[in-house]
C-alpha cells in the first residue's frame, strides 16, 4: 500500500466514524477482560440489535484505557463528546445506551448510570500528558483501519517512501527521542 492508498483507507474510516450516531469503545486489555469486558461487549451488541441500531452504532474493543482497577471500562463517543464509564456490568448496557440515545428515558437512565461515570478530572488523567499513547483506548487493535484513522503508520509510510536512510536517521537525531531505539541507529 502506498501513502495515497493508506490515506484513502484512513479517510473512509473517519467518514464511517462521523456517520455513526454513537461509538461504544470497550477496553479489551487483560484486566478489563478478566473483569468481564467480553460479557459487557456482548450485552451492548445484543441491546443495539434489539434497538435495530446496528447500522448507526459502532461497537469496538480497544486497547487499555488507563485505570485498570476500575474496569471494565466503556467509552461512549457521541459527536465531539466522550463519556467514560467504569465498573460496567452487562446489565448497564441498556441504561447507558438510553442515557445517550433516548430523549424521554435519558433523564432516568442518566441517574441510573451516573455513579458509573468516570470523572475525567481524577488525578490519573489530569496529571498525564499522553504523547506516544495519546490514542490509547481509541483503537481496535484488530483493525488496521482504526489505526490508520488515528494517523497510525503515517510516519512509517513517510520514512519508507519519501526519505533516504540518512534522512530518517537525521530526523530521529533531531527529534529529542531517548531510549533503546536510538542504540540501533548507531548515532
Amino acid at each position: 500500500m502506498n501513502s495515497q492508498e493508506l490515506s484513502q483507507v484512513a479517510q473512509a474510516e473517519m467518514e464511517k466514524r462521523r456517520s455513526a450516531l454513537l461509538r461504544v469503545l470497550i477496553c479489551y486489555s487483560t484486566p478489563c477482560l478478566s473483569a468481564g469486558a467480553e460479557a459487557v461487549r456482548a450485552a451492548f451488541v445484543k441491546e443495539i440489535k434489539k434497538r435495530d441500531a446496528s447500522a448507526q452504532i459502532q461497537v469496538s474493543g480497544t486497547g487499555c484505557m488507563g485505570p485498570c482497577s476500575r474496569g471494565p471500562l466503556v467509552t461512549i463517543q457521541q459527536g465531539d463528546h466522550e463519556t467514560v464509564y467504569e465498573r460496567v456490568a452487562p446489565e448497564l448496557a441498556s441504561s447507558i445506551l438510553a442515557a445517550h440515545l433516548d430523549a424521554g428515558a435519558a433523564a432516568h437512565a442518566r441517574t441510573a448510570v451516573d455513579e458509573f461515570r468516570l470523572d475525567p478530572s481524577i488525578a490519573f488523567f489530569s496529571k498525564q500528558q499522553k504523547v506516544v499513547l495519546s490514542n490509547c483506548g481509541q483503537i481496535d487493535p484488530e483493525r488496521l483501519e482504526d489505526a490508520l484513522a488515528q494517523g497510525g503508520y503515517a510516519a512509517l509510510s513517510r520514512v519508507l517512501q519519501e526519505m533516504t536512510p540518512e534522512q530518517a536517521c537525521e530526523e530521529i537525531r533531531n527529534s529529542g527521542l531517548r531510549g533503546r531505539g536510538l542504540s540501533l541507529i548507531h548515532i
